[in-house]
Order: C-alpha cells, then structure tokens, then sequence
C-alpha cells in the first residue's frame, strides 16, 4: 500500500491537486460560486483517469448485458468488483 501512495504522490495528478486546491480556496473568499465551479473543476480534473475506466467498463458491460440479458447477475458482479478499494478513495 506504501508504494501505490509514493507513485500517486509522484503523479502529475497529484501534483495538479496540491497545486490547484489552495487557489480554488483563495478564489472563493471573493465569491461563493468561483469555489463551488473550482470544486467541480478539481473533482473533474483529479478523477478524470477513474472516470473514463468507470464509463468504458459501463458501456462494454452494459452492451453485453442488452444483447445476453440473462447474464446481467454476473455481470453487475464484474461491475461491483472491477473497481479497486484503494482508487475510490482518491
């Protein structure tokens, strides 16, 4: 586990996060909603990478599941389980 958060550390996206995070903080002592859109941007900008897997998983599987519906159990499984614990907690 020690080494998956030494690499994340080292990653641009990480990089990206620890840099825009205190602007979009700064920003927001001016108005309310240049913080709400900077949150929106961050979440966006550091779970990009997790997002796109999420939805190329969900297309393949879910066109499966509309061509062979009698394997939609097993395959709401693969769905539940092909996403790791350690990167939901990004």
């Amino acid at each position: 586990m020690q080494d998956w958060i030494q690499t994340q550390k080292e990653s641009g996206h990480h990089k990206t996060a620890v840099f825009l995070f205190p602007i979009i903080l700064f920003l927001g002592y001016f108005h309310p909603g240049i913080s709400v859109i900077g949150m929106i941007v961050f979440f966006l900008i550091t779970s990009l990478k997790l997002l796109k897997t999420m939805i190329i998983y969900m297309l393949i599987l879910g066109a499966i599941s509309a061509l062979i519906p009698p394997l939609a159990p097993i395959i709401l499984v693969i769905m539940i389980k092909k996403i790791p614990l350690h990167m939901i907690a990004l």
